[in-house]
C-alpha cells in the first residue's frame, strides 16, 4: 500500500486522483452503503427538520442521501466522481450534480450541508477557501456537519490525498473563518475499524456575516 507523507508546501494540485473512485467504484460503494450513521445523523437533525434543504457533498454511495430523502428532506448531492453520481442517483433517487465542493455556486441557499468522509481530501492550503465557498452555500444560521480522519500530516494514501487534522489543528482553522460559528467538536471510532479515529465537525453559518 502507496503511503507518504506530504510536506505542507510541496505542490499538491490534482493528487486527490478521481479516478481511484471511478476504478474502485463497486468495491468501496459494497463498504461504504450499508454503515450505520445513525448517531451521526441524530446530532446533525438536531439542527434541522424534514422538509429543509440539504446539500450531501461528497455524497459517494449515496447512502446519506437516501437517509435523508426518506426521512423527508429535499436533497441535492454532489459528487466529482462519475460513478458516485451514478449509484447516489440509483440508490437514492435524488438530484445529483458532476462537480466538487470548491467548485459550487449556491449562496444563501440550503438549510443544511452534510459533508461525511469528503472534505478529508481538500489539500490543507486550499481548505480554508474551500470551507468558505462551501459555508456560503448555507443559508445564515444554517447547520453543517463534517468528518475528516484524526492526525497530524498531509499524505498519499493509494492515489488519494488526505489531510488529517487534530481536534485542535481544526478548531485553529475554523477559528480563522469569519463566516463559521463552531458548534461541536468530537472525536468518535471509525465504524468499520475501531482502531481508527475521526475528527467530527459541527459549525453554522454566522447570522450577521455580511
Amino acid at each position: 500500500m502507496e503511503k507518504r507523507v506530504i510536506d505542507e508546501q510541496s505542490s499538491t494540485k490534482d493528487i486527490f486522483a478521481v479516478e481511484y473512485y471511478e476504478e474502485h467504484a463497486v468495491e468501496f460503494i459494497a463498504e461504504t452503503q450499508k454503515l450505520k450513521m445513525d448517531a451521526f445523523y441524530e446530532m446533525f437533525e438536531k439542527y434541522i427538520r424534514p422538509g429543509n434543504m440539504i446539500l450531501d457533498l461528497g455524497s459517494g454511495s449515496g447512502r446519506d442521501s437516501k437517509y435523508f430523502h426518506d426521512r423527508g428532506y429535499e436533497v441535492v448531492a454532489i459528487d466529482p466522481s462519475l460513478a458516485m453520481c451514478s449509484a447516489t442517483k440509483k440508490y437514492a433517487g435524488v438530484e445529483v450534480i458532476n462537480c466538487k465542493a470548491n467548485e459550487i455556486e449556491w449562496v444563501d441557499y440550503f438549510d443544511g450541508i452534510w459533508a461525511s468522509a469528503s472534505l478529508l481530501h481538500v489539500p490543507y492550503a486550499e481548505m480554508k477557501a474551500t470551507l468558505y465557498t462551501v459555508m456560503r452555500a448555507l443559508k445564515p444560521n444554517g447547520i453543517m456537519y463534517f468528518s475528516v480522519k484524526k492526525g497530524q500530516t498531509q499524505r498519499l494514501d493509494e492515489g488519494r490525498l488526505y489531510t488529517d487534522y487534530s481536534e485542535n489543528s481544526i478548531t485553529e482553522l475554523l477559528t480563522g473563518l469569519d463566516i463559521v460559528q463552531i458548534e461541536h467538536i468530537w472525536e468518535s471510532n471509525d465504524v468499520r475499524n475501531q482502531d481508527k479515529k475521526w475528527i467530527n465537525v459541527l459549525v453554522k453559518r454566522k447570522k450577521n456575516d455580511k
